[in-house]
């Protein structure tokens, strides 16, 4: 059974099933867009945009890799980030 998160925000921690994840800055900032456009599909550029403040030099590799980190460390959770292939992210139930 999947557990609900729980988001410490200043101190970038989540906590699922009393297991405690540290994220970094942009993991923190991916996952509070995702939960605040949850159901909503984020393109990738809109993503690297509000994340690294520029859609100049776009490597979509970089959000990926962020992506899977956060994904990694969300994987107990009732929450998961689907992938639309060629699109974006979004966060679903």
């Amino acid at each position: 059974m999947k557990s609900k998160i729980k988001i410490n925000e200043y101190d970038r921690i989540t906590k699922v099933k009393g297991k405690i994840e540290n994220l970094t800055k942009k993991e923190m900032y991916l996952l509070l867009l995702l939960l605040k456009n949850q159901g909503k599909l984020l393109n990738y550029k809109y993503l690297f945009e509000k994340v690294w403040g520029y859609e100049k030099d776009f490597h979509i590799h970089t959000l990926e890799c962020q992506i899977s980190n956060l994904k990694k460390k969300l994987k107990f959770c009732n929450k998961k980030i689907k992938t639309v292939r060629g699109s974006g992210y979004k966060l679903i139930d």
